[in-house]
């Protein structure tokens, strides 16, 4: 039998009372209609066929039009056909089974009162073999020829990074093996769950890559995986962070953040001097400020980090937990255990995401894998030596970095003292191809117009620059200050005054001629300038 479409009436009108046939004076209100397409033969632009449809009650022939151009899909159909045939009285239930969504050749019909059945030319989608394009055209086709535009602006994207100098201490360049997983076949699975407990087939090898993530972080960061626990499925770092808020927090719970002017975090809850609240955290929870710890894993039993940043890996994150048994304390039940595992991941998914990114993960086992080498090791004490460098030099010049230096991979430049904001330094910064962001300094007022920038080693650390090029990098931040000082003083405070001094500026020509200069002598990680579309 081939599937059947259901007519109910809507308000029985009284002229459909009547019989419809001799045969049947007493016409059910409910009349089902088989359907089989025949006769199917190309004519001109188009195919015909005629769809033959038969009942013990009616028999009706309807033709119809099947166009070999895209056409809607069948589960489109009853929406065409609703307005075009049927009465206003009438109230359509199709009956489909999942099958028919499955033939392009075999129409969605509606059923219709016989009294009320005119002809009419209805599209069907066209045969597979018509319609799709083959798998080595649609996909085996490289972005170049599949999409020039977005290929013009990946080379473009690549060139302003190679011709540039990122400082933006939250970004960095991973390696071309990490690129390699990202643009895998792994971003083709899903999987939603932990491994050994998905809710889909087909997940032994995902499963193994996000075991093998997940027991690579841990020794990273030297952790024992008995007392230590780790989920690497959050899409990024303040995914990471709500989840432990949701996993570890309960309705009016407090939680303490730093403030955002004294280098806090908008995940870790943010409000302005109105009180409006910023971020979901600050929505959700309550926040006070804390003091400094120095190693999160001796005394947090929970630790959440991002990937992409220092550890040069994909955009991801991670959450760490205690697990096992908990140390004697008094007052605390023998046998005691730490309960994290259960509700982090639980918080992971389903609660706050669906499934994993498994390309992400793999990329991040890669990431991992490269931090327990000697090279990174090397690396992460360059960063900081770095760091340092440029700090000193632009104290050097006279100016105020807070806290008097570095101890870590970035500086914050207090530019209060200048009568400078971050905003006109990072926009000037920008237009010579340094890319550093504005930031908020202690005692700031709003962080809308923070009074510093913030300049960060990693990135360029990670293209092979030492001391004496941060050194080189710092002059070309002393001129830029020395520029935004003469637009300001030529110009005006206002920002939009200011703007106006940056258009057809010859000293912010020249130093961006001198940055790229600089910034193109030294190689790229991920991709070579013989690979790039843009050399110059």
């Amino acid at each position: 039998m081939s599937p059947v479409t259901t007519v109910v009436p809507a308000d029985r009108p009284k002229h459909l009372s009547k019989p419809v046939n001799n045969e049947n004076p007493n016409p059910s209100p409910k009349i089902l209609i088989p359907r089989v397409l025949t006769d199917v033969s190309k004519d001109g632009g188009g195919t015909h066929g005629t769809l033959k449809s038969q009942s013990a009650r009616v028999r009706v022939r309807v033709s119809i039009s099947l166009a070999l151009a895209p056409t809607p899909t069948t589960t489109n159909l009853p929406h065409v056909c609703t307005r075009a045939l049927l009465p206003s009285t009438t109230a359509i239930y199709p009956r489909t089974p999942s099958s028919l969504h499955r033939s392009p050749l075999r129409p969605t019909f509606l059923g219709l009162r016989p009294r009320s059945l005119p002809a009419a030319t209805v599209p069907v989608s066209p045969s597979p073999a018509a319609a799709m394009d083959p798998v080595a055209t649609w996909g085996l086709t490289p972005l170049a020829g599949a999409d020039p535009e977005i290929y013009d602006l990946l080379e473009r994207e690549k060139r302003r990074q190679r011709r540039g100098i990122e400082l933006i201490a939250s970004e960095n360049f991973t390696s071309f093996a990490v690129m390699e997983a990202l643009g895998s076949a792994l971003t083709n699975k899903y999987s939603e769950g932990m491994p050994g407990a998905r809710y889909y087939g087909g997940n032994d090898v995902i499963d193994e890559i996000e075991n093998l993530c997940r027991s690579r972080a841990l020794a990273a960061f030297r952790l024992d995986p008995a007392s230590w626990g780790v989920n690497v499925q959050p899409y990024s770092g303040s995914p990471a962070n709500f989840a432990a808020y949701t996993a570890l927090l309960n309705p009016h719970d407090r939680i303490m953040g730093l403030d955002l002017p004294s280098g806090g975090h908008l995940t870790h809850g943010y409000y302005t001097s109105g009180g409006k609240k910023i971020s979901a955290t600050s929505i959700y929870f309550e926040s006070l400020p804390y003091k400094e710890a120095a190693n999160p894993f001796e005394y947090c039993d929970v630790v959440t980090t991002t990937t992409h940043k220092s550890l040069r890996g994909p955009r991801a994150g991670m959450i760490f937990y205690r697990k096992g048994p908990k140390p004697p304390k008094k007052g605390q039940p023998e046998g005691a255990v730490y309960d994290y595992e259960d509700k982090i991941n639980f918080a992971v998914f389903p609660s706050l995401q669906g499934g994993p990114h498994n390309h992400q993960i793999a990329a991040l086992a890669v990431a991992l894998q490269q931090t327990m080498t000697p090279g990174f090791k090397a690396y992460a004490k360059q960063v900081k030596a770095n760091a340092v460098a440029i700090g000193n030099y632009l104290m050097s010049k006279g100016y105020k970095m807070v806290t008097d230096g570095t101890e870590n991979h970035l500086v914050l430049w207090d530019l209060r003292p200048l009568g400078l904001t971050g905003n006109k330094v990072e926009k000037l910064c920008d237009l010579c191809h340094i890319t550093l962001n504005k930031n908020a300094v202690f005692g700031d007022s709003s962080a809308l117009s923070p009074g510093g920038v913030r300049i960060g080693a990693p990135a360029m650390t990670s293209r092979g620059l030492v001391e004496k090029d941060f050194e080189q990098i710092g002059e070309f931040l002393h001129r830029a200050v020395t520029i935004c000082l003469n637009i300001q003083k030529e110009h005006g405070k206002l920002l939009k005054d200011f703007n106006k001094g940056l258009v057809n500026n010859k000293d912010i020509e020249n130093l961006k001629a001198e940055v790229e200069k600089f910034a193109d002598s030294f190689d790229m990680p991920g991709f070579t300038l013989e690979s790039m579309k843009y050399k110059e």
